[in-house]
């Protein structure tokens, strides 16, 4: 919702965007790729973690994926 200015027709979208990517992985895949996928902006050493090693950056682009699905799904433009 804060990526839509709050306005409360993203209340119902959100929630379907949420919905949508907890049916499609258990919440510990979602933690580890959110963290992969956000983590990777990092300056230096510490996004290095995140932004060099190739199983990571898999996972980060799982996670987008299953994340701009649910956007289209939800009708959310993404931002």
């Amino acid at each position: 919702m804060q990526k839509h200015d709050g306005k409360p027709e993203f209340l119902y979208k959100c929630s379907c965007v949420i919905d949508r990517i907890a049916e499609a992985m258990p919440y510990e895949d979602y933690v580890a790729m959110s963290t992969a996928l956000r983590d990777q902006t990092l300056p230096g050493e510490r996004g290095g973690a995140f932004r060099d090693p190739p199983s990571v950056r898999v996972m980060a682009d799982k996670y987008k994926t299953v994340q701009a699905n649910a956007n289209q799904a939800c009708h959310v433009q993404q931002r």
